[in-house]
């Protein structure tokens, strides 16, 4: 029973670590994308409540010392993925250095907001749906190299204009808005 609960433990705490740390999320208009996601994480927290109810019951009725394996197991997971989500929350609280923004791509829109702390922020609006990307970004001189994931095929590398920002890889440019001259 505890060797199997150990491995129902790992298998979703790895698969809600791995839904954390990507860095494309996606939410349908009716939000069924975004529960998808939780889902391992929801479980994982109810295991993790039943494993140390079961464990604190065994221990009472028959006082001796018993495997907290599956529900150590659970903490350790949990911690991870929410000590993520903080770093996450934390790192997009920085004020935007600038937005640049796109409609060639959806009418919607695709925006990238580039953090002063070298983050960035996409978001990327479909009819029905809105996919967020985050990564890391660095300039040189007036080049923009991009470290972020995404499912559009947008290049890596772009150049800074007066007010756009062309990408060298593709034909995709961006106007862009610097918030530091309001």
């Amino acid at each position: 029973m505890k060797r199997s609960s150990f491995k129902v433990a790992v298998v979703l705490g790895l698969i809600a670590v791995y839904i954390e740390f990507i860095s494309i999320k996606g939410w349908t208009i009716d939000l069924i994308g975004g529960f998808f996601d939780l889902i391992p994480f929801s479980l994982l927290s109810v295991l993790f409540f039943v494993f140390a109810y079961k464990d604190f019951t065994l221990y009472k009725s028959n006082n001796k010392i018993t495997s907290y394996l599956p529900t150590l197991t659970c903490l350790g997971f949990i911690m991870v993925v929410a000590g993520q989500m903080y770093l996450t929350a934390q790192r997009m609280k920085s004020k935007p250095l600038f937005t640049a923004y796109n409609y060639q791509i959806t009418d919607e829109g695709f925006n990238l907001e580039f953090l002063k702390n070298g983050y960035v922020k996409g978001l990327l609006a479909r009819r029905f749906s809105v996919d967020y990307f985050c990564g890391k970004y660095e300039i040189v001189g007036d080049t923009v190299h991009l470290k972020m994931r995404n499912n559009i095929g947008l290049g890596s590398v772009g150049v800074l204009y007066n007010d756009s920002l062309q990408m060298v890889d593709d034909s995709i440019y961006f106007l862009v808005d610097f918030h530091h001259r309001r």
